[in-house]
């Protein structure tokens, strides 16, 4: 992967782990009477539907492998923000 896209693609993971931060601030701060889109206020995922292995690189942090029936999850954490993606492997 070229170094400009590595960079550019750690720069977007940057935004994206301050915007998760930002809306868990405010998750934190609704009253009871809102409605929120997640039940969890501290929940602090991206999920990405691909690309997981060049975020990995960006970032320079290990993949962690979870393997469960018909799937399996990739897990990169960077903070406090962990980035995921689903891999489905049932036989259509």
């Amino acid at each position: 992967m070229e170094k400009e896209e590595l960079k550019k693609l750690k720069e977007w993971c940057e935004v994206a782990v301050a915007a998760v931060n930002t809306l868990s601030a405010v998750k934190k701060m609704a009253p009871e009477s809102i409605v929120l889109i997640s039940e969890f206020p501290t929940d602090k995922e991206v999920h990405v539907f691909s690309d997981i292995e060049k975020i990995s690189e960006a970032l320079n942090q290990p993949i962690c492998f979870e393997t469960r029936r018909g799937f399996s999850e990739k897990r990169v954490a960077y903070g406090e923000v962990t980035f995921f993606q689903i891999e489905n492997h049932e036989k259509e």
